[in-house]
């Protein structure tokens, strides 16, 4: 744990906030960016309201499975390496 000590003298919090704030809002635009193109995309792959419904609904499947495994990885790697990977 002394190599995450280290870590947090070398920011202040303003800049954790500033670069967390940064990666949601990153985050938030990719996912604008997909929402916005779902009828483009059906279109381009010929996908029926079916097909695209369960598109959509495999994005919050995908992230409810995903958050056990993100847990386990920001309590072994820190969430540093988390966010990287």
């Amino acid at each position: 744990m002394a190599h995450s000590s280290t870590l947090t003298a070398r920011f202040s919090p303003a800049v954790y906030r500033k670069s967390i704030s940064a990666y949601f809002f990153l985050a938030g635009i990719c996912f604008a960016t997909w929402a916005s193109r779902i009828p483009d995309i059906s279109k381009t792959l010929q996908l029926n309201e079916a097909q695209i419904g369960s598109l959509l609904l495999a994005l919050p499947v995908g992230s409810m499975c995903s958050l056990p495994l993100s847990g386990w990885l920001v309590a072994h790697w820190g969430s540093q390496k988390t966010l990287w990977l």
